[in-house]
């Protein structure tokens, strides 16, 4: 991990804190304006990710299931859709992503 001003870009986060750009993720929510979220189903057994793209080796998603999902980034080149903190999803292994509206809470 970067320590100090000399090591890149940073972001400026209050007080006399500064984060690498390089420990930044950089999400979107999965659409604008109201309160959107996803359900993601997926048929197989299936990998989950973490915040910075590694496989979760002790985890799987059950086949055959559904996750609600209400951000979608590009970690480590996939796009991956969150279904709970520090957890991640590969588009690529989602049968069905379903948008709808709803009131997160």
């Amino acid at each position: 991990m970067c320590r100090g001003l000399d090591c890149g870009t940073t972001f400026y986060i209050g007080g006399i804190g500064f984060v690498n750009v390089n420990d930044v993720i950089s999400y979107e929510p999965l659409t604008s304006g109201d309160h959107k979220t996803g359900v993601l189903t997926v048929s197989k057994e299936t990998t989950i990710y973490d915040d910075y793209g590694k496989a979760q080796t002790n985890r799987k998603l059950a086949a055959n299931t559904s996750w609600k999902t209400d951000r979608r980034a590009v970690i480590d080149g996939h796009v991956m859709y969150r279904i709970s903190t520090d957890m991640w999803v590969r588009a690529d292994d989602a049968d069905t992503l379903t948008l709808n509206v709803s009131n997160v809470k």
